[in-house]
């Protein structure tokens, strides 16, 4: 990303053009770096979730708010 970043300086307000190739690059470049973000935060969760699991001998799915295995029942619909 430091690279497509330097792109765009070297050609100053025209880098941001979308003309210019390096303005495709650094918008890859950034959502590269979001998704890899958001890849290791899964991770983390994962990892604590099993942890935490692994520590109480309670399976992750069960007692806890939020996951598949507790959600409500579902709402009746209402009369006509």
């Amino acid at each position: 990303m430091q690279v497509t970043t330097a792109a765009v300086r070297l050609f100053d307000g025209a880098g941001y053009t979308q003309d210019l190739l390096a303005e495709r690059m650094t918008c890859d470049a950034k959502i590269t770096h979001i998704h890899a973000g958001a890849k290791r935060v899964q991770r983390m969760v994962i990892a604590r979730s099993l942890l935490s699991e692994r520590l109480t001998g309670v399976p992750a799915t069960q007692g806890r708010g939020g996951s598949p295995g507790s959600c409500p029942p579902p709402v009746p619909p209402l009369p006509l």
